[in-house]
């Protein structure tokens, strides 16, 4: 199972519409270390969608960023971050993810910017939202 394309294929779903892999093919470059960021921002505007990918801070995902997105996890794989209510003030809040290895994932805050941050405080993000094509 390749990471990206069952991504994009969670977020469509979100907004309505139904992927199968075999279909999402037609859209998706995959060479033998999966699918890279550009290649998942093409295939998501081909399939109709206005994207964005950006280096943002968690405040940024936490108040700007349109959800559901698509962030660069680990440096080499890819997750959903459903829309959800962060409580990122709160003590021992949860922040929520759907793996497309392992389902559905909490983790803490902590937690997740060691797996998401990169350089500067930021980490990657595709943002998607469904253009007129969509």
């Amino acid at each position: 199972m390749d990471c990206g394309p069952t991504c994009l294929r969670m977020v469509a779903q979100h907004y309505g519409k139904t992927y199968t892999p075999e279909s999402l093919r037609q859209f998706v470059t995959i060479d033998h270390d999966g699918t890279s960021l550009l290649h998942l921002r093409q295939a998501a505007e081909q399939m109709g969608f206005n994207t964005l990918a950006a280096s943002v801070t968690f405040e940024q995902l936490d108040q700007e960023t349109p959800l559901p997105c698509i962030i660069l996890w680990n440096r080499n794989h890819f997750v959903v971050i459903p829309p959800q209510d962060y409580n990122s003030g709160q003590p021992g809040s949860q922040i929520l993810m759907a793996d497309p290895e392992k389902g559905l994932v909490e983790v803490d805050k902590a937690t997740f910017l060691k797996g998401w941050i990169e350089d500067h405080d930021q980490g990657v993000v595709l943002m998607l939202e469904p253009g007129h094509a969509f």
